[in-house]
């Protein structure tokens, strides 16, 4: 149960991210003129640095230390998924001819699994750890007279 919970969290974080991810490739492409995979790259950063601290914080309830270490994981992690966000853009965009912002929309949705579990599996992994082993450790007792 808790799993599924954490996994709720992630994708609220990750919607409001991708919120922030698509105003901001829209505002940078539309109104500043920046090329679509700068744009991409730059949005995927605000966005991905704005899930870092409410992941960290909220799903994966880990507000203690080790934010420079876990930030520097988190960012590796998410600089595969702006590698796989850029090469997907370019994809869906230049070779399959979608819309910008669709294939922007598209593509969240699938670097949403890989950062996901990423995160899950190395950037939070300690603290994930020590929650299974809690519950490991935890015993009911009952004394039958």
């Amino acid at each position: 149960m808790r799993e599924i919970s954490r996994l709720a969290k992630y994708c609220i974080v990750g919607a409001s991210g991708t919120i922030i991810d698509v105003a901001l490739i829209y505002i940078f492409v539309e109104y500043i003129g920046l090329g679509i995979i700068l744009s991409a790259i730059l949005s995927f950063v605000v966005a991905a640095t704005s899930n870092f601290i409410f992941n960290k914080i909220w799903t994966f309830d880990d507000g203690k230390s080790r934010y420079g270490h876990q930030y520097i994981r988190f960012l590796l992690v998410s600089l595969i998924g702006m590698a796989l966000t850029a090469s997907l853009m370019y994809l869906f965009t230049f070779i399959f001819g979608i819309w910008y912002v669709g294939s922007k929309l598209l593509t969240s949705a699938i670097v949403l699994i890989w950062n996901y579990l990423g995160n899950r599996n190395w950037t939070f992994k300690k603290n994930i750890l020590h929650d299974q082993e809690s519950k490991a450790n935890r015993y009911d007792i009952s004394i039958v007279i």
